[in-house]
């Protein structure tokens, strides 16, 4: 249940990125034709990889918001990343682990972020 809502939210997400980051006359990054993910035995292992996606991707918004200049693509990004905290702390409960582990969330470098996500990208 929680997949399919968090799926549907995370089209929104790119959906409102791809107008903000149009409406400053920049251009977004293409959607990938094709994405390798892992093979799934069971629901824990589903639960466990969407909450790492999860929390890379919280760790990637806050390690790109000092480069983002525009204030409508730093609003918009600001408002997703608050969503995808919430995903990845209800999904860490779902993953027997504490929701909120600590006080301050760590940051992923853009460089970071692709190599945390070159197994999904290829």
């Amino acid at each position: 249940t929680y997949a399919q809502a968090y799926g549907k939210q995370e089209a929104d997400h790119v959906a409102l990125l791809t107008q903000a980051i149009t409406q400053a006359g920049k251009t977004p990054v293409k959607e990938q034709a094709t994405y390798i993910f892992p093979a799934f035995t069971d629901e824990k292992a589903v639960i466990g990889f969407l909450r790492v996606l999860e929390e890379t991707g919280v760790a990637a918004y806050t390690g790109a918001a000092r480069f983002i200049k525009d204030a409508g693509i730093l609003a918009t990004a600001g408002g997703i990343v608050q969503v995808e905290a919430r995903h990845a702390a209800i999904l860490r409960r779902q993953d027997g682990m504490p929701p909120v582990p600590s006080a301050v969330e760590k940051v992923l470098t853009p460089d970071q972020t692709l190599a945390a996500a070159k197994p999904i990208l290829g």
